[in-house]
C-alpha cells in the first residue's frame, strides 16, 4: 500500500497528517498513522475485526471520535490495529456518522515492537480540507 500519512515536528507531541482521494480514505490513513506511532505495524497481523460506529457534530469531532476509539481499544483491550477501513461517512453539519472497522490483534510483548505510548488525540492544530482533489486531515497526538 502506498504511504498516505506523515508526521510534522512538534516540541512534545506528534502531529499526524494523512490524505486520500476520498474523505473515508483520509480517515483510514489517519488511523494507521496513529497506530504506527504506537507499534511497528509490520509486526501486527490483521487477525481480528473491531467494528466502529462513530458520531460527531462536525467532521473534526468525527475524526476525533474515530481516533479516540483506536486509542481506547488499545488501552482497554490491548488491541493493536494493522489496518483501518472506513466504509462510509455520511451526514451534514450538525450530525455526522462513520461506519468502519479496525483490523489487528491483541498486543503480545514477544511479537510486537512497541514504539510510543499514545495518551490521547487532541483538537490542537486539527484541520480537515480538500486540496487539488485530495482530502487531507491534520491533528495532534498527545504522547
Amino acid at each position: 500500500m502506498e504511504k498516505c500519512f506523515g508526521y510534522e515536528e512538534h516540541t512534545a507531541d506528534v502531529i499526524v497528517v494523512a490524505w486520500g482521494d476520498t474523505l473515508e480514505r483520509a480517515f483510514e490513513c489517519a488511523a494507521i498513522g496513529v497506530s504506527d506511532i504506537m507499534v511497528d505495524r509490520n509486526t501486527v497481523e490483521a487477525r481480528e475485526e473491531k467494528k466502529v460506529v462513530a458520531e460527531g457534530f462536525d467532521l473534526e469531532n468525527l475524526l476525533y471520535k474515530w481516533i479516540e476509539e483506536l486509542i481506547f481499544l488499545f488501552d482497554s483491550e490491548r488491541f493493536l490495529a494493522k489496518e483501518a477501513r472506513v466504509f462510509k461517512i455520511k451526514g451534514s453539519e450538525g450530525s455526522y456518522t462513520l461506519d468502519g472497522s479496525y483490523y489487528g490483534e491483541s498486543y503480545d510483548p514477544l511479537k510486537h515492537d512497541p514504539r510510543t505510548h499514545v495518551k490521547a488525540v487532541t483538537y490542537s492544530l486539527m484541520k480537515i480540507w480538500r486540496e487539488s482533489g485530495i482530502w487531507k486531515v491534520k491533528f495532534t497526538i498527545d504522547i
